[in-house]
């Protein structure tokens, strides 16, 4: 299949109610009593662009250069690295991100191309703000910078905290059962591949013949008990 990109989908006006959805998260990296810039606010809101993509959309090649930073406000999104194994690269998931999250490309500033492929798992919408913009308002607007840092920081203590939560599990089943309950939804947005990624090189194989096991425990602990 020949692969589609969204630097070549058409940017829109974001809808209401996902710019509402930007602000909450951009709220949620402030810390207790503080408050949004609204002169940041309105520079980045008057230059956003909203795209709607198709499961398996390229939002970031490797070995390109970024020229957008994202927000997800519907959707999932995957970054994966490229490793050698037995003389190939092979494709491997490294972050899981969804709705609410940003999409702050590694090297967003640097002079070297994005080592990372950024790609959606399921259908999703966008917001984005083309660089310079970007650069602009971390110029303009201490605030930026600080959220900037703040989302970056986040992210990292989210993987280092998955990461324990997966070791101490002691079995492929018990891995499975954690992320259903993380995600409930992952067996339909994520593929077998990403989540064996994701839970550290468990083989898709090992995946798919847990998975009914695994829903079926999901479904008994989320069944209301009989009074």
């Amino acid at each position: 299949m020949k692969p589609f990109y969204a630097k070549d989908v058409r940017l829109e006006l974001p809808e209401p109610e996902n710019l509402n959805a930007f602000h909450d998260a951009l709220q949620d990296l402030l810390h207790a009593g503080e408050c949004l810039d609204p002169r940041f606010g309105r520079y980045v809101d008057r230059r956003l662009g909203e795209q709607r993509l198709r499961k398996r959309c390229i939002v970031l090649e490797r070995d390109e250069q970024p020229t957008r930073v994202y927000f997800i406000a519907k959707g999932c999104a995957i970054y994966f690295i490229y490793v050698l194994v037995d003389g190939l690269w092979v494709k491997t998931a490294q972050y899981i991100l969804r709705a609410g999250d940003f999409i702050l490309p590694p090297g967003t500033f640097a002079d070297w191309p994005s080592p990372v492929r950024i790609e959606l798992s399921t259908d999703a919408t966008l917001l984005s703000l083309d660089l310079k913009h970007y650069a602009k308002a971390l110029r303009r607007f201490p605030q930026g910078a600080e959220l900037t840092n703040r989302w970056r920081d986040r992210l990292e203590k989210r993987r280092l905290r998955d990461r324990a939560e997966i070791a101490v599990r002691n079995n492929a089943f018990e891995q499975l059962l954690w992320l259903m309950e993380k995600w409930p939804d992952c067996f339909r947005t994520l593929s077998d591949q990403v989540i064996g990624d994701y839970l550290g090189g468990m083989a898709r194989e090992t995946v798919a013949r847990h998975k009914r096991q695994v829903m079926d425990a999901y479904a008994k602990k989320r069944k209301p008990k009989k009074m």
